[in-house]
């Protein structure tokens, strides 16, 4: 007789998968540019490289490696920023 399994639990990939959320991560790499008084970037420049990570975004973006002495200072800075934008424009 087979044994019923019981799911202990279940995860869901929602970035990008079910929800997207484009536009948060580029609302919120286009303020860190603001800040940095660098020029923002349109959404179809930088959308094909939000799957690639943050620091992908940042040296794409910022033009600088991530050997630059300012790099993680800009990560941490973008990184903190999303977690405030998150949410206010993604959709399903």
């Amino acid at each position: 007789m087979q044994e019923k399994a019981k799911t202990k639990l279940v995860l869901f990939d929602l970035d990008g998968t079910l929800i997207d959320t484009a536009p948060d991560f580029i609302t919120s790499l286009n303020n860190v540019l603001t800040r940095h008084n660098k020029k923002n970037i349109a959404a179809d420049e930088i959308r094909t490289h939000i799957s690639e990570g943050s620091s992908k975004l940042i040296r794409y973006s910022f033009k600088i490696s991530e050997s630059n002495k300012e790099f993680n200072n800009i990560k941490m800075n973008s990184c903190s920023n999303i977690k405030q934008s998150y949410k206010k424009y993604a959709s399903l």
